[in-house]
């Protein structure tokens, strides 16, 4: 508690995590949600990449679909 911090600041792109998701989408098969995301890569990215998915999304260019409640998202 009484040890000082450095707080930095990344910046993070989500035009540029847009496209490793549309070279992913640009197959027919369909993925799990989950296998859109690298959690190893830290939760600003997470973040990040979940932002560039709605974003591809709202844009029609990837389609997230549900086969029923509750199942998983494809």
């Amino acid at each position: 508690m009484t040890q000082h911090h450095r707080v930095t600041r990344e910046e993070l792109s989500v035009r540029e995590h847009n496209e490793p998701h549309t070279a992913k989408a640009t197959g027919t098969r369909l993925r799990g949600f989950g296998e859109l995301f690298e959690p190893a890569r830290g939760v600003a990215v997470l973040i990040v990449n979940f932002l560039a998915v709605l974003e591809l999304t709202r844009e029609g260019l990837l389609e997230v679909t549900q086969g029923e409640s509750f199942a998983p998202s494809t």
